[in-house]
């Protein structure tokens, strides 16, 4: 009886990702700030609108800072990805407007003459705050794959999986949209797409080890779209589909991944799942034969 109760928990976790819910700011925080699916920042419950943001660069500028929260920019560094022209030294008295309207936006009660919450001025350079009252969704979506790794690690399958649903929910549509092709969000993005795609395969061993098989199929092929050429993703998701009695959607998976592995890398498959994909046509046509 014990087991069936941990299945039937299982599968309330692995419930399919709703990404298009309404996102909403976290009750208890001064300052939410979300990242992923597009920047959007509430001070305690009221969300910052269109108008109130000033400046597109103003948008970009807490994005920047807010991502890397706890490291000090210098000017330099702050001019040279928002201002990337050869003229940056005229966008001096720009960044420092920048930043006094992104202070009056976070703080609108603040006196000019009392510290920044958020917004810290280090020698030469800004910092947005570690110590700052603020929820970014970035900094959950980090702590919650790493519970779910810690519990992975225990054998607790089941809340390992809670923990990766929980993360994968507040991935959405991938970080900052937005600013898909903006030079200083590229690592930031490539980042945490490699740490999504790593996020669902583990969430699809811990369904896989749970007994769902058509969950574990699903991660892998989320996984996929991020990493296409993944050859372990692949041979894993080929396996289920065979296991799950489908062995043309394992040789589907495979012929797709081989056109993405030539057109992206110009090479063909490893010999071990050209094998494996040979194997597959076999035994179906072995079994079609009878």
């Amino acid at each position: 009886m014990a087991q069936r109760g941990s299945k039937r928990q299982a599968r309330i976790a692995l419930q399919p990702l709703t990404g298009a819910r309404q996102m909403l700011p976290l009750a208890g925080y001064s300052l939410t700030v979300r990242l992923f699916g597009g920047l959007q920042v509430w001070r305690g419950r009221r969300l910052v609108n269109a108008a109130q943001w000033r400046t597109e660069k103003n948008r970009a500028l807490l994005a920047l800072l807010v991502t890397s929260r706890g490291e000090s920019f210098t000017h330099e560094e702050l001019l040279g990805q928002l201002w990337p022209d050869p003229e940056r030294r005229g966008h001096q008295a720009s960044l420092r407007r920048r930043i006094s309207e992104l202070r009056q936006l976070l703080e609108p009660s603040r006196k000019r003459s009392h510290r920044s919450n958020y917004i810290l001025t280090y020698p030469g350079g800004y910092c947005f705050s570690l110590l700052a009252d603020c929820w970014v969704d970035v900094e959950a979506f980090a702590a919650k794959r790493a519970e779910g790794e810690k519990l992975e690690q225990l054998g607790a399958w089941a809340l390992a999986a809670d923990a990766y649903q929980e993360a994968a929910q507040l991935y959405r549509t991938g970080y900052l949209p937005e600013y898909r092709y903006a030079q200083w969000a590229l690592p930031h993005r490539d980042r945490l797409e490699a740490a999504y795609s790593d996020l669902m395969a583990r969430l699809a061993e811990c369904a896989n080890r749970l007994g769902d098989r058509q969950r574990a199929i699903d991660c892998y092929r989320g996984a996929l779209r991020l990493e296409p050429c993944n050859e372990g993703f692949l041979r894993t998701l080929m396996e289920l589909y065979v296991l799950e009695g489908e062995p043309a959607m394992a040789l589907l998976a495979y012929e797709h991944y081989e056109d993405q592995l030539k057109e992206r890398l110009g090479i063909p498959p490893a010999v071990e799942l050209r094998e494996l994909a040979n194997h597959i046509r076999g035994t179906a046509v072995q079994r079609s034969s009878r």
